[in-house]
Formats: structure tokens, sequence, C-alpha cells
């Protein structure tokens, strides 16, 4: 499985988009450029956002993408504990039962420990941008990128 850790807010929005347009918290262009990530590489999502204490599984969350207009392809939600999102992150794959073919965390936020190295680091004044998609993608089909 390609995996895409996802944090929402830096990402899929922008301290820009969020102080213009108060009735919707993600960006259509965003959601564009996320869906062609899933499209590019066939990936599954974790949801490492703290949007996730709004779920209680992967099903609510597929849900909500597929109302929004993201591809509705989450497997996981990292558990509601207060950690080091990289620590969150390992907890999460130390019970994943598929082998990760590649890992990609895709954050404004760099407080991953040991797993720095699948980061790609997004600013929250702009969000996710069309150049760091483009390095996701090519991430994700690459097998340097596995896990475990």
């Amino acid at each position: 499985m390609k995996l895409l850790a996802l944090d929402i807010d830096g990402v899929l929005n922008s301290r820009y988009y969020k102080s213009t347009n108060r009735t919707y918290t993600l960006d259509p262009e965003r959601i564009c450029i996320l869906n062609e990530i899933i499209l590019g590489t066939g990936c599954k999502i974790l949801l490492t956002s703290t949007y996730r204490l709004h779920f209680a599984d992967a099903i609510g969350v597929n849900m909500w993408f597929e109302a929004v207009g993201i591809r509705p392809e989450v497997v996981g939600i990292t558990q509601r504990i207060y950690d080091a999102r990289g620590n969150q992150i390992k907890n999460w794959l130390k019970t994943c039962k598929e082998t990760i073919e590649s890992l990609v965390i895709l954050d404004d936020d760099n407080d991953m420990g040991d797993l720095m190295s699948y980061l790609i680091l997004t600013n929250n004044d702009t969000g996710m941008t069309s150049q760091e998609a483009s390095l996701v993608i090519e991430r994700l089909n690459s097998k340097e990128y596995a896990y475990g």
C-alpha cells in the first residue's frame, strides 16, 4: 500500500484561505491537488490532523471527504493520544497489517522525530502547492520511501 499521512490545516487550507473564507474550511484548489495525488499514485490516506478527533473511524472521514469532493481513500486515523505527530503515525503503522510500499507525510509541522525523511513540509500561509504535490507523487511512486 502507498500511504499518505495527511494533515489538514496548512495543507488543504491555509492561513490566508481561512481568513478570507469563513464558511468553508477546505480550499477547493487544494482538494483538486489532493485528488491528483490520489489518482496519480493510488495511495491510501492516514488522517493525522486534529480533525480526526471529530470522527470515530475512517468510515466517517471518508463520508466527509466524499461530501467535500475528495476521493474517499482513508484507511485509518491516528489514535487520540497527545504526542508528537511522528509518534502518532508510528503507533498506527505498528498496527497496520499491510506492507507499506511507500510512505509520505504531508504536514505543515515538523514534529516527526525519526520519520522526518518521509515528511514533505508545507507552509501554513499557503497550504499545499502543486510543486509539493509533484514531490508527493514522485515519492509515493518510488520504492525509496518504503516503510518497515
